[in-house]
């Protein structure tokens, strides 16, 4: 079952920007919150000047639990670019298929890492086995560690260093929250979001849909979709919902 938050919003007169980068910044706000869903800005055909934000929550409890938390200047913020008061609805899904929720965007919290070992018996058994976040580093190896270790300083960078492999889990923001991150600026990336690093990256999606740009084409993907990106400027995009995928980069020794 999902529980939608609906709000009625109408920006101002000459606000309308100041309006998109507001829901922009209240969605990266949103994000990492627990129980929440994805986001969605629709705006009426028949009064363009009028907007229609949903919030999806996985229940009503997370919603209540999470409010508190979110920075109430971010709503002021909002608030002073609208002409009149937000009117908020609560509707509710039942009986969603979950195939179809993943299509659509929906992010699931609940993928496990687990690590294996051999112990000092020489018996195979489990080193870690613990929840990740919807984002956030799998395991690493490094010459010095073949068969791998927690991620160390620096494995969040693009460029990671030579024969290093990092696997992670990314969350990629829907396209209005990615263009104000772009807006700002994002290390290694040009103002589209093309990048390009050393190495070659096994790309697979899990959630959500994702379109591939290249400097000459681009594709859309869908969850069950495997990239292999060898050293290639690209950049990714979302659209109206986040989307998940499992990345495993392997640093080449020399540049390409």
């Amino acid at each position: 079952m999902t529980h939608i938050y609906s709000y009625e919003l109408e920006p101002a007169s000459q606000k309308e920007d100041a309006f998109r980068d507001a829901i922009a910044e209240l969605e990266a706000a949103l994000a990492p919150l627990p129980g929440f869903l994805g986001s969605m800005l629709l705006r009426d055909q028949e009064a363009p000047q009028r907007y229609r934000f949903d919030e999806q929550w996985s229940s009503i409890e997370d919603h209540i639990a999470q409010s508190p938390g979110l920075d109430r200047a971010i709503l002021t913020r909002l608030a002073a670019t609208l002409s009149v008061p937000a009117k908020r609805r609560q509707l509710t899904r039942e009986g969603a298929d979950p195939r179809r929720e993943a299509r659509a965007g929906k992010v699931s919290r609940h993928t496990k890492r687990v690590i294996t070992e051999t112990n000092p018996a020489g018996k195979s058994q489990i080193l870690i086995a613990e929840p990740l976040r919807e984002e956030g580093f799998v395991w690493e190896t490094h010459p010095d560690a073949p068969l791998g270790r927690e991620p160390q300083p620096g494995a969040h960078d693009l460029d990671i260093g030579p024969g290093r492999l990092v696997a992670r889990l990314v969350t990629l923001p829907p396209d209005a929250v990615l263009e104000a991150h772009l807006r700002r600026g994002i290390p290694g990336h040009d103002a589209r979001g093309f990048h390009r690093t050393s190495s070659v990256d096994f790309m697979i999606l899990l959630e959500g849909q994702l379109k591939l740009l290249l400097e000459e084409g681009e594709i859309d993907l869908e969850p069950g979709d495997i990239v292999v990106q060898r050293a290639t400027n690209h950049a990714w995009r979302a659209g109206a919902q986040p989307a998940r995928f499992m990345c495993v980069m392997q640093m080449l020794d020399t540049a390409p």
